[in-house]
């Protein structure tokens, strides 16, 4: 199940000041805690004393497809598809971060929330977002997967802000008032390269893992790397056979590579890592990083240069600290779109209280900014493994 969600689901108020960026490490707090929910339309046993956090199905003036949570800063339409088989828990976790994120706003100035349920489909997505409008929706947010945002770019019902949480199928023409923020594994990757390349590298070696996933990534890389002026010297694809590592290993240090661009999630570069044996500076993506402290099992990816979100990079700084967390990890993939839900919020927020684009958010999955138009891009922070633990690069520099 291992990035299974990423590979399904994603391709692609006043701000917080210096989330996205390392700070010294404070001493930790009883952070507000919301305990974790994988089923739909089982609901929070927070119900009863957090009037924002609740099931769509038990909500206060609630419909058998719409939850309400009243306020008095606008109105802003969350459109998830919590009946979805495939996409339910996914979907259950970005409200759950969406709902966080409103749960700490005063109650005299929060805006009001309704979720929007649908089964995943086409046809129910339309049908929510047409309710969604009629029902006096200021901002939208959602859907939530490709093909769903896909319809209501191709639909002709777009008439107010619509922050989309994934991107269209295809190159459809796209109205003014459709944006898109999600996570990225290409846009990670197109990081890293600007990274590398600014550090002075110039010659890379690419060794990408047997899965879809790790793919796009390198497919990103390269074209970036390239575009950049850099130079691609050999690339490598590896399964989980260990005997094939003994070659990737020759075949690195026969080269004049100065970097390696590591495609592969944490599992499979545990694995591969101990094998190549030779000094060369290595990089990833936020793939490579489980989520949590692991030194004894990450002490092999000792050096390895990433970049991650602040939710999970740096959970003790104050503006990540300040939202609640689920009660238990509940895997980097999950945390990841939890992490989205927030910033999602926050976002839909500053759109419902001013007319102005051009801001700076420096959110829990990274430091936001709308370019090209439609499109929220995100900067991560820069990481690096030390002593087996994860830390930013900042954090780590004497």
């Amino acid at each position: 199940m291992q990035h299974f969600l990423f590979f399904l689901l994603i391709t692609f108020a006043a701000t917080l000041n210096g989330c996205a960026s390392s700070s010294p490490r404070q001493q930790p707090f009883n952070k507000p805690i919301l305990s974790a929910q994988t089923e739909i339309p089982a609901s929070l046993p927070e119900a009863q004393t957090s009037p924002y956090i609740v099931s769509p199905f038990d909500a206060p003036n609630s419909s058998a497809n719409t939850a309400t949570f009243e306020g008095h800063g606008g109105h802003i339409g969350l459109i998830l598809p919590l009946k979805s088989t495939a996409f339910s828990r996914a979907a259950d976790t970005v409200k759950e971060g969406f709902m966080a994120a409103l749960s700490i706003q005063s109650k005299s100035q929060h805006p009001a929330v309704k979720v929007y349920v649908t089964d995943g489909t086409p046809g129910s997505i339309l049908e929510a977002y047409q309710l969604a409008i009629q029902e006096g929706s200021q901002i939208i947010v959602g859907p939530l997967t490709r093909n769903g945002v896909t319809s209501i770019a191709e639909s002709g019902l777009i008439s107010v802000p619509t922050i989309a949480l994934n991107i269209p199928d295809n190159d459809t023409a796209l109205p003014p008032n459709l944006y898109f923020f999600g996570i990225s594994v290409e846009g990670e990757a197109r990081q890293i390269a600007r990274m590398a390349f600014n550090e002075g590298k110039m010659n890379a070696v690419i060794l990408t893992a047997n899965s879809p996933l790790s793919k796009r990534s390198q497919q990103a890389f390269s074209e970036e790397w390239q575009h950049l002026g850099g130079k691609i010297v050999a690339q490598y694809d590896f399964t989980d056979n260990v005997s094939s590592y003994y070659t990737l290993r020759s075949a690195v240090a026969k080269g004049d590579a100065d970097m390696i661009f590591l495609a592969a999630d944490y599992t499979r570069a545990r694995m591969v890592r101990p094998y190549l044996g030779v000094p060369i500076p290595t990089y990833a993506t936020s793939q490579i990083y489980s989520g949590k402290n692991e030194a004894s099992r990450d002490i092999d990816l000792e050096n390895i240069r990433f970049v991650e979100m602040p939710w999970l990079l740096q959970p003790d700084h104050p503006a990540v600290m300040i939202y609640p967390r689920q009660e238990k990890f509940i895997g980097p993939d999950y945390e990841r779109l939890y992490a989205l839900g927030i910033d999602a919020f926050r976002i839909a927020e500053i759109f419902l209280s001013s007319s102005n684009r051009n801001f700076v958010l420096d959110g829990v999955t990274g430091k936001i900014t709308l370019d090209n138009g439609n499109q929220f891009t995100r900067e991560l922070t820069p990481a690096i493994f030390h002593q087996g633990i994860a830390a930013s690069l900042e954090a780590t520099t004497p």
